[in-house]
């Protein structure tokens, strides 16, 4: 019986049928174009992750390799002054602090 109901709706309108058809098809099309572009974005972002990670990985080895990790790191230590430029700055009244610093 629900068999004859939807047959007879579907010829006393079919052109309501269609339209809505038509509808749900420009609909669907809608959101296939958003999520091809949604993917095109995740794997433009996918690529920018992938370049972060291999630089990351190529610094923390040059750290390794290069000495210039923290670890082992000796700090540079300052020229020694002479004995005119020890002069030039007493003269002047510039005295260092402890560290070596003025």
């Amino acid at each position: 019986m629900t068999e004859q109901n939807n047959d007879a709706n579907t010829s006393e309108h079919p052109n309501e049928t269609i339209e809505h058809m038509e509808k749900q098809s420009k609909e669907a099309e809608g959101l296939v174009d958003r999520l091809e572009r949604a993917n095109a974005k995740r794997e433009e972002l996918q690529k920018k992750d992938d370049e972060m990670l291999r630089r990351e990985e190529n610094l923390n080895v040059q750290r390794q390799l290069g000495g210039n990790s923290e670890a082992g790191h000796i700090p540079a230590t300052p020229p020694e002054e002479t004995a005119e430029e020890y002069s030039k700055r007493i003269m002047k009244g510039e005295l260092k602090d402890d560290e070596g610093k003025y």
